[in-house]
């Protein structure tokens, strides 16, 4: 296994430098200028250091002094298993599909500095096994963590106020016990098919839901619904099969449901229990808002005027 460290923050392609090596198996010819220091492993940060097998492709990597991952840094990189950012403590960003089809990347830890991680930038990362984001991310870019399956999440940075589409659609292992307090939007499908998601309470503050924003996320059982309105997105809690009592309090006060096929429970079983806090039908309910299913009439059953959680 070979090691190279080389200067340069902007390395547009990681294979294509690799795979340019000529010579001998310990010289690099980097093209566009980049200059490679062999060896004695010299170079003045930012630089990196790279592992790479026979074939060329990057296994594993080190970055000194970056404060960003660039824009596909370490896009596709397929080989990759390893990279350690303990040297660049001063990353705020990770770009732009900066690790996006890394399908062999494990556990990375990202330093506390970071705020941002931008669109895409770990889509289809399917071996990550991150269990924690650093406290201090506030954005996050549409399809950031994409079909991540491994992905072990189990709570979101506080300062978090919008989850956009996609976010974290599929990623089946995310175990989310609750949303940051004050979190006003999640986008389409951004929790889609998150199987271990196990919400129970969708708080006040969301004021905003995108098309199926947690369809087909069987984990979740009891689900107290405090918002103010499902009436911005459709089919919002869309096959949630595992769903068996839910809790619409009074502070929600629209529920959209034009027809079942766009109510927010369509798809889930049709011994779903609703519980509803207000003693009759708020006038902002949509007639559809206990439809179960897309055709034909099956509705959940509803009792009203429930004060307390039932369960």
């Amino acid at each position: 296994m070979a090691v190279y460290r080389v200067t340069g923050e902007q390395l547009t392609s990681i294979a294509n430098a690799i795979r340019a090596k000529g010579g001998t198996a310990d010289a690099l010819t980097f093209p566009g200028g980049f200059a490679a220091a062999v060896g004695a492993l010299s170079g003045t940060p930012p630089c990196i250091e790279y592992a790479v097998n026979a074939s060329g492709d990057v296994t594993r990597a080190k970055l000194w002094g970056f404060t960003k991952i660039p824009d596909y840094f370490f896009y596709h990189q397929l080989a990759l298993t390893e990279v350690d950012l303990s040297e660049s403590p001063g990353i705020t960003t990770i770009g732009l599909n900066a690790f996006s089809g890394c399908t062999h990347l494990g556990q990375i830890t990202l330093p506390d500095a970071v705020t941002t991680i931008s669109e895409r930038a770990f889509e289809s990362c399917s071996a990550l096994t991150m269990t924690a984001l650093p406290a201090g991310v506030t954005s996050l870019g549409l399809r950031a963590f994409t079909a991540c399956g491994n992905l072990a999440l189990t709570s979101l940075p506080a300062g978090l106020t919008s989850i956009p589409d996609n976010a974290f659609q599929n990623c089946r292992k995310l175990a989310l016990t609750s949303l940051p307090a004050g979190l006003t939007s999640v986008g389409v499908s951004s929790f889609s098919n998150c199987a271990a998601l196990a919400l129970s309470l969708i708080p006040a503050s969301l004021t905003s839901f995108g098309n199926g924003a947690f369809s087909g996320c069987t984990g979740m059982v009891n689900l107290e619904v405090a918002c103010q309105t499902l009436g911005t997105g459709t089919r919002i809690f869309q096959a949630c099969t595992g769903l068996q009592k839910v809790w619409l309090r009074s502070s929600c006060e629209t529920v959209t449901a034009g027809s079942g096929t766009y109510a927010p429970f369509t798809g889930c079983v049709s011994g779903l229990l609703l519980f509803a806090e207000p003693a009759e039908k708020p006038a902002g309910w949509g007639s559809f808002f206990n439809r179960v299913t897309t055709g034909g009439a099956v509705e959940a059953s509803v009792t009203w005027g429930q004060t307390a959680r039932p369960w």
